[in-house]
């Protein structure tokens, strides 16, 4: 409802963070689907997500395995990844939200 979306945005900014129980799982775990229901409830709250244009979703997958963590410094499970906006294919565009959403 538009009012709860009023609440969200609102406790987005202060205290600064939202937590949506209940979101479901995804059909499959696999990268095209892992995130289907955090980017549903994201364009119901937001609109679209912006797309990266070499990725095939506009979500990221990180996992917690050993082969996972040879892809780089973003997927260290031991350094927690902070809100960053370098893979926005618009210079200069600010992150202003960011969905994290544990779909295992």
């Amino acid at each position: 409802s538009v009012d709860e979306q009023i609440r969200f945005f609102e406790s987005l900014i202060c205290p600064g963070v939202c937590l949506i129980e209940g979101l479901g799982t995804p059909e499959r775990l696999d990268r095209e689907f892992a995130g289907k229901p955090m980017e549903a409830l994201a364009r119901k709250i937001v609109g679209k997500l912006n797309q990266h244009p070499v990725r095939s979703t506009n979500y990221g997958v990180m996992r917690k395995t050993a082969e996972s963590a040879k892809q780089g410094a973003d997927y260290d499970m031991s350094n927690p990844l902070s809100m960053h906006t370098d893979h926005s294919v618009y210079h200069g565009t600010p992150g202003f939200i960011q969905f994290l959403y544990q779909a295992e």
